[in-house]
């Protein structure tokens, strides 16, 4: 079971040089002790401004906030509550209630009871029985719904760890990774349960670890790294490294080494071509525009590159994905009808 793991941010940037964080900033991150240990890493890669493939590799991009979302909190108070990395669910994800159609009372879906009072509310529907999970009969003809022989969806669903069995500290966990299913048609994507199951905090880690694994297996076999492409002209680093040089010369003169301070010198006199340089060369080389070192090149996502080289065997990748589940996890609580053959 993963442990809960406060983390002092002023302490952590004392320890780790860490600017993205404040003497007014509490990081809570929820994490087994491995996890925090690689997300210290991977904020520290962010702001070294630069990441490994395995870093962003072991990242659950289901699990934990994007890396723009990091950057864009950098230096902000946030609640320790709103920004835990994971969170159990607060209530059942399923309620089991059952939606019948209007014409001849056959089982359409089942939904949330709040779902349900939706319909009820708004007189778009009427109770048929409200002792235990909820029926509602519909008052207007439904456009589609489930086939009859679509059992799965029809089917009472637990609300437990398919792979443990246990019913506390759930949260959901998806089977095909956010960054492909993003790059689907929506028609893949929308409205699809099957492959939202329930884990517990630490099977959902071993699955994060385990199709991390998988995602470095298809980085290579679709030659996209999994930090994506970037394509286009990217930032002069001979402009950046010239200008962080001036500034650190007109600041800091008379604290940096000489060895130092002459390869910083020689390294200006390269980049503006010539062997004369002055303090006013300086001052205007350090007011050269701060977007100089912006990498401004477009990305490709890896999850684009790898789906888009589909060519349209939707299918085909998610049962990989399922297969690798039920390879690595071996669960033992699925829900019933549920196969890794099931239809999109």
């Amino acid at each position: 079971m993963s442990e809960v793991c406060s983390i002092n941010a002023t302490r952590a940037a004392v320890a780790r040089n860490c600017s993205s964080c404040s003497s007014h900033t509490t990081c809570w991150i929820a994490v087994t002790r491995r996890s925090a240990l690689r997300v210290w890493q991977l904020m520290s890669d962010i702001d070294d401004g630069e990441l490994s493939d395995d870093a962003l590799a072991w990242v659950d991009d289901d699990s934990f906030p994007s890396i723009e979302a990091l950057r864009a909190a950098k230096g902000r108070t946030t609640s320790p509550r709103r920004s835990a990395a994971i969170q159990a669910l607060h209530q059942p994800l399923y309620d089991n209630c059952t939606v019948l159609s209007m014409e001849d009372g056959s089982p359409l879906c089942r939904i949330s009871r709040k779902r349900c009072m939706w319909y009820v509310n708004r007189d778009l529907a009427e109770i048929v029985k409200d002792d235990g999970p909820l029926i509602i009969r519909l008052k207007f003809p439904a456009k589609g719904g489930p086939s009859q022989n679509d059992l799965f969806t029809l089917s009472t669903k637990r609300n437990c760890c398919v792979r443990c069995g246990v019913d506390s500290d759930l949260r959901r966990a998806y089977i095909v990774p956010h960054c492909y299913r993003r790059e689907m048609p929506p028609a893949m994507t929308s409205h699809q349960s099957h492959d939202i199951v329930l884990l517990c905090m630490g099977c959902h880690t071993l699955w994060s670890m385990a199709h991390a694994r998988l995602r470095k297996v298809i980085a290579q076999e679709s030659s996209s790294p999994v930090n994506g492409v970037r394509v286009g002209e990217g930032p002069d680093r001979a402009a950046v490294k010239a200008k962080k040089s001036a500034c650190s010369l007109l600041r800091y003169r008379d604290r940096i080494p000489q060895p130092r301070a002459d390869a910083m010198m020689a390294m200006i006199r390269a980049h503006l071509g010539r062997d004369d340089v002055t303090d006013d060369d300086l001052a205007s080389l350090a007011e050269v525009d701060n977007e100089v070192d912006v990498d401004t090149r477009e990305l490709i996502p890896h999850g684009r590159i790898v789906v888009q080289n589909l060519n349209g065997d939707f299918a085909g990748f998610v049962r990989r994905w399922r297969q690798h589940f039920v390879d690595t996890l071996q669960p033992r609580h699925l829900p019933e009808y549920w196969s890794v053959d099931y239809a999109l």
